[in-house]
């Protein structure tokens, strides 16, 4: 079964690489683990969006450079993602509650 699993993976994988509209598949397949991943990390469900978001992004990018080594194509999408949650620039910015301009304190009026 396994052996049919990952022989399917790597069709979906190849078909995406040569139509890039053909990821969707693999987002379908891999999206609430890794999304799951990553809201557990962050604790922060703005900041899990965000950052999934991200991951597809890079692995879409990235998807021609992808080689099938035998290791799941879901560990390649939790190492993007541990490497964007551990990005200071990234997710740790993403993750930093922000306020709104309604709840930002009005500028202070010299007389």
């Amino acid at each position: 079964m396994k052996a049919v699993l990952e022989a399917n993976e790597r069709r979906l994988i190849e078909a995406a690489q040569q139509d890039p509209i053909r990821f969707g598949a693999l987002y379908e397949i891999h999206f609430e683990r890794v999304y799951a991943y990553v809201a557990r990390r962050l604790g922060n469900r703005e900041a899990a969006e965000d950052v999934t978001s991200e991951v597809f992004h890079q692995a879409l990018a990235n998807l021609a450079r992808y080689e099938w080594r035998g290791a799941p194509f879901g560990a390649w999408l939790m190492r993007i993602a541990s490497n964007a949650i551990a990005d200071p620039g990234g997710a740790a910015r993403a993750s930093k509650p922000t306020r709104s301009r309604a709840t930002r304190p009005a500028p202070s009026r010299a007389p």
